[in-house]
């Protein structure tokens, strides 16, 4: 198992989190508590670069769905971009594509969040 490894920047209001590794069970609790901490430090969209994730089960599915929907609360949102296709696939297949605002790269996603009404 390949350890599960959380970095962020901020950029022009949006935040960048990078997660490199796998994202399951082991971890989700570190997972949710780290995207906590970042999301709760102002109202914002945060987009969640998963391009060196190599693998998630579907606890990291409902953490990031937790996530997201503690950011919206927030008046933020949380979006994912350059998304594998091995976590691409459990995203497609539970039909959650949408409510989650995939993005196809990071660029894409910080673009449309430097948009976003939360950003201003």
């Amino acid at each position: 198992m390949t350890p599960l490894t959380l970095t962020h920047q901020r950029l022009h209001g949006v935040a960048l989190i990078t997660a490199t590794g796998e994202l399951d069970s082991t971890n989700r609790t570190y997972f949710e508590a780290y995207l906590a901490e970042v999301g709760s430090q102002l109202p914002y969209v945060m987009v969640l670069d998963l391009s060196q994730l190599t693998f998630m089960d579907s606890s990291g599915l409902g953490a990031i769905i937790i996530a997201t929907q503690a950011q919206r609360a927030r008046g933020g949102d949380l979006w994912l971009a350059a998304v594998r296709p091995t976590p691409r696939y459990l995203i497609t297949r539970t039909g959650l594509e949408p409510y989650l605002k995939v993005h196809a790269t990071v660029d894409d996603a910080l673009t449309a969040a430097r948009s976003h009404p939360a950003d201003s």
